[in-house]
């Protein structure tokens, strides 16, 4: 991990991962903080393990990473910062096709855990509006998550007007009630809106009720 000013000059470095096989580092930031989770290969299993570790930039020093999914679907992560709460959100799925989420403070301490919602689409990124984080679920919906300085919880989703596909993908905040997403596809760029007044509250399946 390293550290540049505002005119690019180096400030610090450390290491975060040497000599291992762990990659595909996501991060998000605070004014103060930077929060890295990445994935960690697993010998001889179809998962890998999620891990995290928060950053201060200011003096280059990195907590203790640690292991935050033991049983990670590849690639189906993202992080978020969420200047409301002063926290950070992670969203992914695990190895039996479940969604979890978990909100961080800013020393990567967790301090809400979403066990169990919707698998998420791998290479989806996050879109925090206020108390709210929005990202794609598998099953070709947008999934809306309310959270607390201290709660995590699945509230709405609605269906999307577009596939989902596993290139990458990205929300744009219109406004605290419209949400622009665009996609990679094999067909190139898409692109749709959503009135997030539009959503649905979230079942009991949704949150792996029954």
């Amino acid at each position: 991990m390293k550290t540049y000013d505002a005119d690019g000059a180096p400030l610090n470095f450390v290491s975060v991962a040497p000599y291992v096989r762990e990659w595909w580092p996501m991060i998000a930031a605070s004014p103060t903080r930077a929060l890295l989770v990445w994935q960690q290969y697993v010998n001889g299993q179809t998962y890998a393990q999620l891990k995290a570790a928060a950053f201060d930039p200011a003096d280059g020093t990195l907590s203790e990473p640690h292991v935050i999914a033991p049983h990670l679907q590849y690639y189906t992560y993202a992080a978020a910062y969420v200047p409301a709460l002063d926290r950070f959100v992670v969203a992914a799925s695990d190895a039996s096709g479940h969604g979890f989420a978990q909100l961080f403070d800013e020393d990567g301490a967790p301090v809400a855990t979403l066990a169990c919602m919707p698998s998420t689409v791998r290479e989806a990124g996050i879109t925090v509006i206020g108390d709210r984080a929005y990202t794609p679920s598998q099953d070709g919906r947008l999934l809306e998550l309310r959270m607390s300085a201290s709660s995590i919880e699945l509230e709405a989703t609605q269906p999307s007007p577009i596939k989902w596909w596993y290139m990458g993908s990205l929300g744009l905040a219109r406004s605290d009630s419209r949400l622009h997403w665009v996609s990679l596809s094999p067909y190139g760029l898409q692109e749709a809106d959503f009135d997030l007044a539009a959503a649905q509250p979230a079942t009991a399946v949704d949150r792996c009720e029954r």
